[in-house]
C-alpha cells in the first residue's frame, strides 16, 4: 500500500498549540485564495496555444475537478507530515513510550541512514516555523479585511467587494516561493542521488494518493470550452 498524505490531514493539526497554529495558518491561506478567486476569477487562459491548468484533471461534479498535486506541494505535505511525526515521537518518548516507529517511518521507506535523512528533518522544521511566522504576520491584515467584508454584508445588488489588500494578494505567491526555496535547498543538501530517490518516492508513493480539488466559476468553464473548440478547429 502506498504512503498516503491528504490535504485534509494537514488542516486538522494536532491538539498541541503547534498543530493549532498550523491549522489556523492553513485556514487563512485557504480563505485568502478563495477571496482572490471570487473577486478576480480563477486563471483562465483564453488564447490559442495557452496551457490549460486543468490538463490531467478529472471532472468529479459540475464545475469541480480533481487534479494531480504539483510536485512542490508534494514536498510541502511530506515535510509538514515529517515534522509532525517527529513532534509526536518526542511526545511519546517523554511519556516513556516508543516513538521511533513514528519518527523513522518515511526514513525507513526511503532507505536513508540517520545522517542522510538529517537534512529532511531540518528542512521540515524550518518550513513549518517559517509558515507559522508568515501566518502570524498576515493574520491581522486578514482579520481586518474579513471584518470589513462582514460590515458590508450583504452587498447591495451591483456593488463589488472592496479590493483585497496587496499584502493578502501577495501572500499565496510568497508561500509558494518559500516552499520552492526550501525544496531547492533540501535537494542541494541531499545531493543528486538522494534527492532523486526522494523525488521518486514522492512521485511513486505519495502522488497517487494526493490530489487537489478545483472548483471552476462559470467564466472559467466557458473559457475552457472556447479553447477546446479552437483546438478542434486547428486539427481539422
Amino acid at each position: 500500500m502506498g504512503a498516503h498524505i491528504s490535504v485534509e490531514e494537514q488542516a486538522v493539526g494536532r491538539s498541541a498549540p503547534a498543530g493549532r497554529a498550523l491549522a489556523a495558518w492553513l485556514a487563512i491561506t485557504a480563505l485568502i485564495g478563495g477571496l482572490a478567486w471570487a473577486q478576480e476569477g480563477p486563471p483562465a487562459p483564453d488564447q490559442a496555444g495557452a496551457p490549460d491548468p486543468l490538463q490531467g484533471c478529472t471532472p468529479v461534479a459540475p464545475n469541480i475537478w480533481r487534479c494531480p498535486m504539483p510536485l512542490p506541494h508534494l514536498y510541502y505535505h511530506f515535510l509538514i507530515r515529517q515534522n509532525r511525526l517527529d513532534q509526536e515521537a518526542a511526545e511519546r518518548e517523554e511519556k516513556g513510550e516508543d516513538g521511533a516507529w513514528l519518527r523513522n517511518r518515511f526514513q525507513n521507506d526511503l532507505g536513508f541512514t540517520d545522517e542522510e535523512f538529517a537534512p529532511v528533518r531540518a528542512a521540515a522544521r524550518y518550513l513549518e516555523a517559517e509558515l507559522k511566522a508568515m501566518g502570524l504576520r498576515i493574520k491581522p491584515i486578514h482579520d481586518a479585511y474579513r471584518e470589513q467584508l462582514r460590515a458590508l454584508a450583504p452587498l447591495p445588488p451591483g456593488s463589488t467587494r472592496p479590493p483585497i489588500p496587496p499584502e493578502l494578494k501577495a501572500f499565496p505567491q510568497q508561500r509558494e516561493d518559500l516552499i520552492s526555496a526550501v525544496v531547492k535547498n533540501l535537494n542541494t543538501a541531499l545531493g543528486p542521488e538522494l534527492a532523486s530517490r526522494l523525488e521518486a518516492f514522492l512521485e511513486n508513493r505519495i502522488a497517487p494518493n494526493a490530489t487537489v480539488q478545483v472548483r471552476l466559476g462559470p467564466g472559467r468553464e466557458a473559457s475552457r470550452e472556447r479553447q477546446r473548440q479552437r483546438a478542434e478547429e486547428e486539427q481539422r
